[in-house]
């Protein structure tokens, strides 16, 4: 589990088929994001990968230089 995540935030999270239609990929893609690179920001239970939005997109913009989408830049 990423030690930056915070189980206790009242964000909900989210599954990789949420955060992909936000971004506009395949949920596939953010499920390797979370498998590939240790430092993006998921909660990884057996069988389980969730997020939270705003984490996410901090993580993006931080790795990719993608701003968030409308509807996570307002939430």
């Amino acid at each position: 589990m990423n030690p930056r995540i915070n189980l206790l935030d009242k964000e909900p999270l989210v599954s990789p088929a949420d955060v992909a239609k936000i971004w506009g990929v395949e949920a596939k893609t953010v499920a390797e994001w979370a498998r590939k690179y240790r430092d993006f920001p998921a909660v990884r239970l057996p069988g389980v990968v969730r997020m939270r939005l705003s984490e996410v997109a901090t993580w993006l913009e931080q790795f990719q230089g993608k701003p968030a989408p409308r509807e996570v830049a307002n939430a």
